[in-house]
This record gives structure tokens, sequence and C-alpha cells, in this order.
């Protein structure tokens, strides 16, 4: 116990490891491939990761709008208004259900 933190306890994780790595690769092998990648991209997608980036997306989409309507074709205008309100409704989703980002996805 009093060794548990020491140096030597490190290099046994270590040895270790490379066993894991191996079990992990005949996991993969015999998994749908598609289960580890979105496990991955979906323990990244936290309302903590999504919701800042989303959110300074949104006043970038209120200034372009508020400056450059004035000097885009109508239908232009029309989709970038689009994709402003689904930033918008993206980040309602995350500020009112924060643990529940399969509802943005």
């Amino acid at each position: 116990a009093a060794g548990a933190g020491s140096g030597p306890s490190t290099p046994v994780a270590h040895q270790r490891t490379p066993g894991r790595r191996g079990e992990l690769a005949q996991e993969a092998h015999t998994m749908n491939p598609a289960t580890p990648v979105s496990e991955v991209v979906q323990s990244m997608l936290t309302q903590e990761a999504l919701l800042s980036p989303l959110k300074d997306r949104e006043s970038q989409y209120t200034r372009f709008l508020q400056t450059r309507t004035h000097s885009l074709p109508e239908a232009q205008v029309a989709t970038y208004k689009m994709q402003h309100q689904l930033v918008k409704d993206l980040c309602r989703v995350l500020e009112t259900d924060q643990h529940n980002v399969n509802k943005v996805l």
C-alpha cells in the first residue's frame, strides 16, 4: 500500500497495457465497426463542449444578418436565416436539457 503511488508500480501498469490493447483490438474486430466510433463521438458531444461554440456561432449569424442582409440575394438570406434558427434551436435544447445531447443529434 505504501508503494502504490511510487515509481515501481508505473512500469507494471505499462506492462499490462499491450495485452489490454490486444484484447481491445480483438473486441473491436468482433463488434459493429460503427459502435466504437459512435461511442467516442457521443462521449465528446457534451453540453459543455457544444454550447459555447454554438453561442459564438449564433452571435456571428446575428451580426452577419444585421450587416449583410441588404447586399445578398433573397434566397441566400433565407438560407442563412434558416441556419441561424437551427443554431438558436440547438442552443435552446442544450440550455434546457443539459444531459440529453441525443436531442441535438
